[in-house]
């Protein structure tokens, strides 16, 4: 499985990227990293997953009727979104607080799998 945690920083308007790899891919995990906040204001956020500019995954927090009025976790939201080995995708993650909306993007390519020898 591979792991990708977005991090956003909600004072600063930063969206940063952390990755891990394995050489056995089939899923890859999106865990969203919001501040602890004590209180949110309309929170929102959301990605879109493209590979080659054919668009593979969309989602957008929270559900409908749902909203976020602040959290203890580490990572609010988790997603699984199946993948494939030697691919290029890119990530544009989006979040709105406050009425302000600030994104960043990143790109990333999947291992292969090794060769038989």
């Amino acid at each position: 499985m591979a792991n990708l945690k977005i991090f956003t920083n909600l004072e600063t308007k930063l969206i940063d990227f952390e990755s891990e790899f394995s050489f056995f891919l089939e899923e890859l995990e999106i865990e969203f990293s919001i501040p602890k906040e004590s209180n949110y204001n309309h929170l929102s956020f959301g990605f879109i997953l493209e590979s080659e500019g054919v668009q593979i995954e969309q989602q957008s927090f929270p559900i409908e009727n749902v909203t976020y009025i602040g959290s203890d976790q580490e990572f609010m939201e988790r997603s699984l979104i199946e993948i494939n080995a030697g691919t290029t995708y890119n990530i544009s993650f989006w979040c709105e607080e406050s009425g302000e909306r600030f994104e960043n993007s990143y790109a990333f390519t999947t291992p292969s799998p090794l060769a038989d020898s």
